[in-house]
């Protein structure tokens, strides 16, 4: 059944403002809300909403920030958010890195980028087809697989 879940009230502090195209994800009794659009204006900011005291806060974090984006998914792995993709404002033809936000030193940093790949030319479309032909895996759980292992190694 489904329950609607409020923010303990404004002396608690501010809320994110409505949005779309954003993403929203749990991770250690938080959720954190990356970006989107409001109405017409893209969004850059990162919000995270604390389960236990029905909180939010928004978040200023170090390191390269990542550019207003939208329609971009994220998916929390140990104490990182992996944000992927997107479109960055009303542009569908620019490509995004992924992009890392550590919980715990509360910074970003850039994983990889599609331009990492070994091809000069072409589309998104064309060096995701390339990649898939030489078994190269864009996929977010590959790239965390990835930096996974060289971490501990």
């Amino acid at each position: 059944m489904w329950s609607s879940v409020t923010a303990a009230g404004t002396e608690n502090g501010p809320a994110p403002p409505s949005r779309s195209k954003h993403s929203a994800t749990l991770l250690a009794g938080h959720v954190y809300l990356l970006g989107g659009r409001n109405g017409n204006l893209p969004l850059k900011d990162l919000w995270r909403y604390s389960l236990a005291e029905s909180k939010w806060e928004e978040l200023h974090p170090g390191g390269e920030r990542p550019p207003a984006l939208q329609e971009h998914s994220a998916v929390a792995y140990k104490d990182c958010l992996y944000v992927f993709g997107g479109e960055l404002g009303f542009s569908a033809g620019t490509e995004t890195p992924l992009w890392v936000y550590n919980v715990k030193p509360a910074s970003y940093y850039i994983e990889k980028t599609l331009n990492d790949l070994p091809y000069d030319e072409g589309s998104f479309v064309e060096k995701a087809a390339r990649a898939r032909d030489e078994n190269v895996s864009l996929s977010l759980a590959s790239a965390v697989t990835q930096r996974d292992d060289f971490s501990s190694g």
